[in-house]
């Protein structure tokens, strides 16, 4: 481990939980992460607390995550029919947090356990379902069709997700990736269909000097 005094992008609070763990693994030779319940991480969106473990996924880059989240809220806001919002892959309520202040039914769907447990924390507000995004498309949420949607998935992407929804009428859907090649592939099919039409797309550069870009497209209903 390197020595560094500060980490200019890193959430404040996981960078003071790092520096302790330097220390003693400096000591011991060893190098391991971890929280208590007395000792649980957390960050603010929208003035609230999202408190999260070390077995959670989550943004590091605190100033860069305000900006996706400012980038979201601007689509959101610029919605008419607030309705119901579905949060995919929610983890421990990132973006969920925006949509419950908005709109008035959130659905969060998540299936770690840890994350789902600190989302329902998090978010209370919202409903939360513990179940694979896909299985959930296809029963818990198969019968409606929300007014917005978003998709935050792993390096991995949402294939199957996205060709649901491409057999849907969502007035928008919002895609934030990590991986610009499943980004892609995800797309094709919510494109292909023509339902959709692609009406924006930011770059966020997450971890300066890396070649590391997220994406957040914006799909709007044709």
């Amino acid at each position: 481990m390197l020595p560094l005094k500060e980490c200019p992008i890193l959430t404040p609070d996981l960078w003071n939980k790092i520096s302790e763990t330097a220390k003693d693994a400096a000591l011991s030779g060893e190098v391991s992460l971890s929280t208590s319940k007395q000792n649980e991480l957390f960050y603010e969106v929208e003035g609230r607390k999202l408190f999260f473990d070390e077995s959670c996924f989550t943004q590091a880059h605190e100033g860069q995550n305000q900006k996706m989240l400012g980038i979201v809220k601007e689509e959101i806001l610029s919605m008419t029919k607030k309705e119901i919002a579905w949060d995919l892959y929610a983890g421990i309520g990132n973006f969920t947090v925006l949509m419950a202040n908005q709109f008035k039914n959130t659905v969060a769907v998540e299936s770690h356990g840890k994350a789902l447990q600190f989302g329902k924390q998090n978010v209370p507000e919202a409903q939360w379902i513990k179940k694979d995004v896909v299985q959930s498309l296809y029963e818990d949420l198969k019968t409606q069709d929300p007014d917005f949607v978003l998709l935050d998935p792993a390096r991995e992407g949402a294939l199957a997700a996205c060709r649901n929804l491409s057999n849907r009428r969502v007035s928008k859907i919002v895609y934030v990736s990590c991986q610009l090649d499943s980004l892609i592939r995800d797309l094709t099919p919510l494109l292909k269909s023509k339902t959709y039409r692609l009406t924006r797309w930011c770059l966020v550069d997450l971890f300066p000097q890396t070649r590391h870009l997220e994406s957040i497209v914006v799909l709007t209903l044709n």
